[in-house]
This record gives structure tokens, sequence and C-alpha cells, in this order.
């Protein structure tokens, strides 16, 4: 018998397959007994409990798997959560110093140009255009400075905003690093445990077929010690009746018939002295085992 073909089935599938089918797999054993029977019950069972021991570590090694990976992702956002929030406390007061800075600017130039407009109110000609000269030179200076603190702000903003986000790249790809080497590990116990499964099925299949030999040997061996016990009982039959056609008429209607050794004589005869002659005379024969006597005197 063979179950080569499980070996195209899924593991979990071909568990079920070979534990299903014991019935129709009995009738493939050629001496059909309740010993061979129950040994490949029992090699079946076996193949079905180291299977389960199998999917049982499969399935706690992927648990811890997924408990570790989730650990990593719970630390990964963390991290990324405290970069974001250092880069947060980095980045608004310096926000803050560029509201300030337009905010002082522009009140500044309000004040520069209230004042100018009180003095233009008296004045005109050269002077008042000497007024309205310093005025915008007055607000383009508060400006310029208000420019260059924004500026200056703006390049540490920048500059907190790329180092935040290389951290955050970092964190990125130790995240997917250890996500990876979780994965393979992943991978690796599930290909373990399909080849584990594989070998416990080869296995199986090789004691189930070391099984079908046995069992074949035996029924070769009960054929041929059928056969040389039914030569014997036929020579033993044709002695018998040679031996006892010897007293003629009277023994013409008995039949003789011989099973393992054993000699049954039927039929009649017509007194009990043929009868116990026939009886003593095959019991010399060599082999009998025993005679039964189911003569009928007529």
């Amino acid at each position: 018998m063979r179950f080569a073909h499980l070996f195209l089935i899924p593991t979990l599938v071909a568990a079920c397959a070979v534990v299903g089918c014991n019935n129709d797999d009995r009738a493939h054993y050629p001496d059909k007994s309740e010993q061979t029977k129950s040994q490949a019950d029992a090699i079946r069972m076996e193949q079905e409990r180291r299977e389960q021991v199998i999917e049982r570590d499969l399935q706690q090694k992927m648990t811890a798997l997924s408990f570790e990976e989730s650990q990593v992702e719970n630390k990964a956002k963390l991290e990324r959560e405290r970069i974001t929030l250092e880069r947060d406390e980095q980045v608004q007061p310096l926000k803050a110093r560029q509201d300030d800075a337009r905010a002082t600017s522009k009140r500044e130039c309000d004040r520069i140009m209230l004042e100018s407009e009180a003095k233009l109110a008296s004045l005109n000609g050269e002077e008042a255009t000497r007024v309205k000269a310093e005025t915008e030179s007055k607000t383009a200076e508060v400006k310029s400075k208000a420019a260059d603190k924004i500026a200056k702000a703006e390049v540490d903003i920048v500059a907190a905003n790329q180092a935040a986000a290389k951290r955050i790249a970092n964190v990125d790809a130790g995240e997917a690093k250890e996500k990876a080497a979780i994965a393979q590990r992943r991978e690796q116990a599930d290909r373990q445990a399909r080849e584990e499964k594989l070998a416990v099925t080869n296995q199986t299949t090789v004691k189930l077929d070391q099984l079908a030999s046995q069992s074949q040997k035996r029924t070769d061996n009960e054929r041929e010690t059928e056969a040389v016990t039914n030569e014997k009982d036929m020579q033993i039959s044709a002695a018998v009746r040679n031996n006892i056609a010897k007293h003629g008429e009277p023994t013409r209607g008995v039949t003789v018939v011989t099973n393992k050794g054993v000699v049954v004589l039927s039929g009649k005869v017509p007194n009990d002295t043929t009868r116990r002659t026939v009886v003593t005379d095959a019991g010399k024969i060599s082999g009998v085992m025993r005679v039964e006597d189911q003569l009928a005197i007529q």
C-alpha cells in the first residue's frame, strides 16, 4: 500500500485524509487480520499525534513572534512621538519668536508713521520731503531687522525639522529591519513545521509499507502452508480410500474427506463390523491425526 499521493496535499488535510480512510485502507492489507488493522490504526494515530504537537509548537512560535512584532511597532511609535514632541518643543519657541518679530515690526512701523504724519501736518516743501524720506528709511530698517530675526529663526526651524525627520527615518528603518527579521523567523518556523510534518508523513508511509509487506508475507506463508496441508490431506484421503477399498463391496459407499489430518468418514456400511474395520484402517494411515466416524449402518 502506498501513500505517496499524500505529499501533494497540505499537511493538515493529509492528516485528516490518512486518519479518515482507515476502513478503506484495511482492505489493502492481504491478511485482513485484526492485529494488522490495530497496528495500522496505531501508526496513523501516532502520525496524527505528532502532527498535532508540531502544529501546537508552530502556533506558540507564531503567537510569540506576533507579540514581539507588536512590541517593535509600539516601541517605534513611542519613539516617533517622542522625537515629534522634542521637535515641537524646539520649533514652537522659534515660531513664537518669528510672530513676535512681525508684531514688534508692525507696532514700530505704525509708531513711526504716526509721528511722521504729525510732523507732516505742519510742514511742506523740502522739509516735508525730508521727513518722508526719514520715515521710509526708519520703517525699512525696522522691517529689515524683523526679517533678519524671522529668517534666522526659520533656519533653526528647518534644521529642527530635518533633524527630526532624519531621526524618524532611522526609527522607521530600525523598525523595518526588526520586522523583516521577525518575518524571516516566521517563515523559517513555518518551513520547519512543514518539513517536520513531511518527515512524519514519510515515516508513516514507510511504517505502513512495512506493515503491508509483513501482511503480504504472512498471507503468502499461510497460503503456502495451506497448499501443503491440502496436498497432504489429498494424499491421506487417497491412501485411506485405497486402504479400505481392499474390503470390496461393503466399503463402496464410504466417503473420505480429510481436513488438516482429520479424516471424516461418512456414508453407509452394511454392518457395525465393517464400520469398525473401516475406522481402524483409516487410522493406520500415516499423517492421520484423528478419525471422525460419521458412518451410518444401512
